[in-house]
């Protein structure tokens, strides 16, 4: 008798160890519990990635490459004078490994004669108004922003409307980035101005 109970209360044991494993263990990767600093470091990491856009002007531009903390952005911009922006540090972070002609997102502070990056990410489209210069060749057109003339590849769907247009007239251009790692940013949509 005794060695029925000790043989039912082993298997018992070993059902309850059993089945306590299998409540405590997560179904899969995201049911897997994080310790509550680890939450906190990550809340904390958005909290400062927010404080450092916060209250700062969003542009955009074409980043070309940069030399310390002075970069060679295209500032898309008409309303704001400036070259060579001033990287602070997350915006040099993140152009540590960035490719030339790379459309970019920016948050900068624009003082009188420079202007601060704090910020950035990649931008799907940027929509501005330059000067239309003329074509490059034919799968290129050259406009200017300012005084800063830049060069984009143009579709063949739209080189036709960029023919009728004439030197120097203002368009509302729409640019997207080259599928072609470091190549000219890509002409979307142009507008006559009205």
């Amino acid at each position: 008798m005794k060695r029925i109970t000790m043989l039912i209360s082993i298997f018992l044991l070993a059902v309850m160890v059993f089945t306590g494993c299998q409540t405590n263990q997560p179904q899969n990767p995201s049911d897997v519990p994080i310790p509550d600093e680890q939450v906190d470091d990550v809340n904390d990491e958005e909290d400062e990635e927010e404080n450092i856009r916060d209250g700062k002007k969003e542009i955009y531009g074409i980043f070309y490459g940069y030399d310390e903390d002075k970069a060679d952005i295209l500032i898309l911009d008409p309303s704001i004078h400036g070259n060579n922006p001033i990287l602070m540090d997350e915006a040099r972070v993140f152009f540590s490994d960035k490719e030339m002609n790379s459309l970019v997102k920016l948050w900068v502070e624009v003082k009188e004669q420079r202007i601060d990056v704090y910020d950035a990410e990649m931008a799907d489209e940027a929509t501005t108004v330059a000067k239309y210069i003329g074509f490059a060749d034919s799968n290129f057109a050259e406009f200017q922003i300012l005084d800063n003339p830049f060069v984009v590849q143009v579709p063949s769907d739209l080189a036709s409307s960029l023919e009728n247009i004439n030197t120097n007239e203002l368009l509302e251009i729409t640019i997207i980035p080259n599928a072609i790692e470091g190549g000219n940013t890509v002409l979307k949509n142009v507008k006559r101005g009205s």
